[in-house]
């Protein structure tokens, strides 16, 4: 019986190493693994997450015909730092009243266009961000070509046509821009006639003043009605 119970003594004692050893070789090879990834964290870090962010060089506006923007700035961050780039403008409705030159918009006529503007630099796919704005090309200056600076009106129903100049800053004539006529004061003096813009037809004695006006000019013209007695 002793020998019986010695024997199954020293099996357990073996068994209960045996089951240690294992244990410790797993913990061994557990550690390794572990090892292995914070060195591999070190050798190739995570790459982080770049954040690019581009403020748009020019909102929706309008741009006197004849005139020169500013040249356009590339406003192109990355998590927050400046990163050099390149702007690159385009026209997107396929008008040729606006021209891009050296990074500047010129207006040459009017009319409205389109434009998209995207920063080019050679970490950054094309087209990853892009922004667009609506230019609309005004007519700045107005003025008459009548001689002097009043007209005189004799006669009931004398009529007296009133010649508009729409012009750019320079000078240069814009032909067809838009015109609208109003009247100022002088009601009973006189009237525009309504089928053939500026033109005025007197009705009495007094003083009138009419007015021209485009997009963001206007000019205003006296008109004085002196009726003649009749002989």
């Amino acid at each position: 019986m002793g020998d019986s119970s010695d024997q199954a003594s020293c099996v357990g004692r073996r068994e209960v190493a045996v089951r240690l050893r294992a244990g410790a070789a797993l913990l061994l090879v557990a550690l390794s693994i572990s090892s292995l990834g914070c060195i591999g964290d070190l050798v190739s870090p995570a790459l982080s997450r770049v954040v690019y962010a581009f403020a748009s060089p020019l909102p929706d506006t309008t741009v006197n015909v004849g005139d020169t923007s500013r040249v356009l700035p590339c406003a192109l961050t990355a998590n927050g730092r400046d990163v050099a780039c390149r702007l690159e403008v385009t026209v997107a409705n396929a008008v040729h009243n606006l021209t891009v030159r050296q990074g500047r918009i010129v207006m040459d006529s009017l009319g409205t266009a389109v434009i998209t503007m995207r920063p080019v630099n050679a970490q950054l796919p094309n087209d990853t961000i892009v922004r667009a704005a609506t230019v609309r090309g005004v007519a700045p200056q107005i003025q008459l070509a009548n001689a002097g600076t009043e007209d005189t009106l004799i006669a009931v129903g004398q009529e007296l046509m009133l010649i508009p100049l729409v012009s750019t800053l320079s000078g240069r004539i814009i032909m067809g821009a838009p015109v609208r006529w109003t009247q100022d004061s002088g009601v009973g003096v006189a009237i525009l006639v309504t089928s053939r813009p500026g033109w005025i037809r007197a009705l009495g004695n007094g003083v009138a003043v009419f007015r021209a006006s485009t997009d963001t000019a206007s000019v205003t013209r006296r008109v004085l009605v002196r009726l003649l007695p009749y002989l």
